[in-house]
Parts: structure tokens; sequence; C-alpha cells
């Protein structure tokens, strides 16, 4: 038997501040590239729905199933290679392999073709959060890692405004030139274009996660003598563990699920709101809501992970989780004001203030799972929580807004009724299940 506590010092000294920190830089620069490549698609709903001819529900499913297809099958085999094998290497696998399959989104000629290649997308992402936040783990100190997390976490503020700024960007060219023709590949829309423009950087990049080594791994579990050559726990352990703290991770997993439901949802359909209700160019609100999401979304993944760490140092042991729980309240009353709002500017500010409160929890409630976690479980616990936001998040999110759109609303032009609704329908069953979470947490922190 393994006994499943983890220990409490470790005979190896910290890495230097410099490399640890360069590690995180390389990291958040992968993550920028991964949420350029998965946001991409939702700037570019109005194109692909007008050449593609497809209906709200369906562009929706491009956003969302498309991309957690596979991640219901390779959730868990992810996390154990991230367990038990080179975590960097992983990351440059998956790194190249989402970034061609981005670029292949670009060559699609029909809905099917498209799916294919973000089902693809899906794949090669969902190496790299588990592999990610399981080596800064190894590389920051408990106290230090609220702030690392946020750092590379910040590169899906980054990257989903890059996504948006690069496209506009795209989109204008295009208004300006018309179609361009490439040698082989042929004529090309605006939309095939733009998936090509940001997936080709990434194939590159996958050659510059060599350049860090792979960290000594920490917070192991205690074995027995008998069982000290094992090199991870067996599936059935590892559940059993869970099992035996269900009352953090499921409310975990449930309410920051259902967190990212509505918001993925909201951003996915954050541009069509714009375009519909205030009749906006859509390269201008591109380059707008692309600003916002770096500055406001950055800022509030920054604030987050140093308030989380600052109260962490004053003793408060369920820091991560009390701040990642403060903008849930907030979210909500401003999501219920989307409807309601006839004036642009207004909507602009509302909107911004969504993005910090959106981006805010993420942070800590990535750091505080790799806390309760020890590192032989990491890689497959990470991978759950994963699997579970990116399944409610792009799958569920995007599409309940689709279907809302499609058969309540039954008018594409008021989506800002389906988001609200959606809001009705998620954010309060996500604050209850917050609340149960941080009592959960205190009590397997205890362990």
């Amino acid at each position: 038997m393994i006994e499943l506590k983890t220990t409490g010092s470790d005979q190896h000294s910290w890495p230097s501040p410099y490399r640890a920190w360069y590690v995180t830089g390389v990291l958040n620069l992968a993550f920028v590239l991964a949420f350029i490549d998965r946001q991409i698609v939702a700037l570019l709903v109005g194109p692909i729905q007008n050449d593609l001819h497809l209906t709200d529900t369906e562009v929706s499913l491009l956003g969302g199933l498309a991309f957690v297809f596979l991640y219901t099958f390779l959730g868990i085999p992810i996390g154990r290679l991230v367990d038990k094998g080179n975590r960097r290497s992983i990351i440059a696998v998956g790194v190249f392999v989402w970034s061609c399959m981005t670029v292949a989104c670009g060559f699609a000629k029909n809905f099917t073709h498209l799916f294919l290649a973000r089902v693809g997308v899906g794949v090669g992402e969902a190496t790299l959060s588990p592999a990610a936040l399981s080596i800064l783990s190894d590389y920051f100190p408990r106290e230090r890692l609220g702030l690392a997390v946020s750092v590379y976490l910040s590169g899906a503020s980054i990257g989903t405004g890059l996504a948006f700024l690069l496209g506009g960007a795209a989109i204008a060219f295009f208004d300006q030139s018309g179609q361009i023709t490439l040698p082989i590949v042929g004529e090309l829309k605006s939309w095939q274009f733009a998936f090509m423009i940001v997936g080709a950087p990434g194939v590159l990049f996958s050659f510059l996660m060599f350049t860090f080594r792979e960290p000594i791994r920490r917070n192991k579990l205690i074995q027995e003598p008998s069982r000290i050559n094992k090199a991870v726990p067996t599936l059935s352990e590892v559940f059993k563990f869970l099992l035996k703290h269900k009352k953090f991770y499921i409310s975990h997993f449930v309410g920051f699920g259902l967190y990212l439901a509505f918001t993925y949802g909201f951003s996915f359909w954050a541009i069509e709101y714009f375009v519909r209700t205030f009749s906006v160019d859509r390269s201008q609100i591109a380059y707008i809501y692309g600003a916002q999401v770096i500055i406001f979304g950055g800022l509030g993944t920054l604030l987050a992970g140093f308030l989380s760490d600052y109260y962490e140092r004053k003793g408060h042991r369920d820091a991560k989780l009390r701040v990642a729980f403060w903008p849930s309240v907030p979210l909500f009353l401003l999501a219920l004001s989307i409807p309601y709002i006839s004036y642009y500017q207004i909507a602009i500010a509302v909107v911004m203030l969504m993005t910090f409160c959106w981006k805010f929890p993420l942070a800590p409630a990535a750091a505080s799972l790799q806390i309760a976690t020890p590192n032989e479980m990491r890689g497959i616990v990470t991978g759950l929580y994963l699997f579970v936001g990116n399944t409610l998040g792009l799958a569920i999110g995007p599409a309940v807004i689709g279907v809302l759109s499609d058969y309540v609303v039954a008018n594409p032009d008021e989506i800002r009724w389906a988001i609200g609704l959606a809001a009705v329908i998620m954010l309060p069953a996500s604050i209850l299940a917050l609340i149960l979470c941080k009592r959960g947490y205190i009590a397997c922190l205890g362990d």
C-alpha cells in the first residue's frame, strides 16, 4: 500500500529564480499560442457561417465540442504520461501538433473538414496545462506558486486578445485587397488565411521547449520500502485518493467548470453580440475586444496570483480558494445586465469588467489543485480538471448560448437575451459549488 500523504520537506534545493522565471516565460508563450489557435474561431464566426452556410448551433460546435471531442478519451492517458514521463517533451510534441492542425483549418472546405481539424487542435492542446502546471509546481515553493501560475495563465488573456487583433487585421486586409491566391493552395477566404497566419509560428516554437531541463519532482508520496521504486500509484489508488477528498475535488471541478462554461461561452459569442446588437464593424470591435482582453484579463490574472500568495504568506491556508471566489457574484450581476444595455459604450465598459472577473480566479484555482495533490497524481488530476473545464467551458458553454439563440430566443439579432439566460442557468450553481469547495480544501490540507 502507498500511504497517501505528502512529504513536508524536500531534500533538493529549489532552482534559481532566474531559471524558474525563464521556464515560466517559455510556458507562458506556449499558452499564448494555444489560446490564439483556440480562440481565433470566435472572431471568424460570421465569415465561416456565410461561406459554409452554418447555423449558430453548428458554429458553436466548432468552437466547443470539436475542441474537446477526443479529450474525453485522452485526458487520463495524457495525465499518466505527465506523471511518469518527460513533461517538457510532451509539451513540445503537443505544440507541434496543435499548430499543424490550426494551419489545417485553413484548408477546410466544409463543416466536417473544419470540425476534424479543430479536433486535432484540441488533442494537441490537451498536453499543455497538465504538464506545465506540474512543472511549475516543481520550480516554485507553495508560497510563490500562485504568482508563477498566474503569469503562465496570463497567456490565455494575451493569446485571446492577439487572436482577435491578428484576426481583425486579416479581415481588414481582405476587405481592402479581396481574395488571395497562393501557389498549390489556390484561392483563400479571409477566415482560411487567418487560421494559417496564427497556426504557423507554433511549428517553430515547439523546439524552444528544449531550452530548459525537466525539473526534479517534489511533494512526492510517502512510500513503504517495498514500493519505493514504484514510479506512480495505480489508477485505483489515484481514484481512492480522489474519493477520500471528494468534497474538495468534485465541488472544485463542478464550480469552476460551470464558471468556465459561462465565461468561455460569452467570450465565444462576444464579437457576434456587439455586431448583432450594435451593428459595429467586425474588424473594429475585434481590435477593441482583443485589446481589453489583454489588459483587463491580464490584470485580473496577475492580481489574483499576487493576492493569493500574499494571503498565503499571511497564514491563510485557504488563500488560493478564498481569492478565487471573490469575482463570482460580481460576474453574475454584470452578466444579468447584458440584455438591458442599450448603449455601445456602456456595453464595452461592462464587458471589460466581466473580462477582469472571468480571468481573476483561474490562477488560484489551478494552484490550489497543485498544492492539494501529490506530485505523482497531478497530471491525472489536472487532466480531469481540464477535461471538466473544457467540456463545460468550450463544448457546453458556447453551445448553450447557440441553442438558446436558435430555439428559445429564436432571433439571432437578440443573442444578448441568450447570454443573459445562460448566466441564470450556470452561475448560481457555480457559486454554490465554490462555497462547498473551500470547506473541502481545508479538510484536504489537514491531512
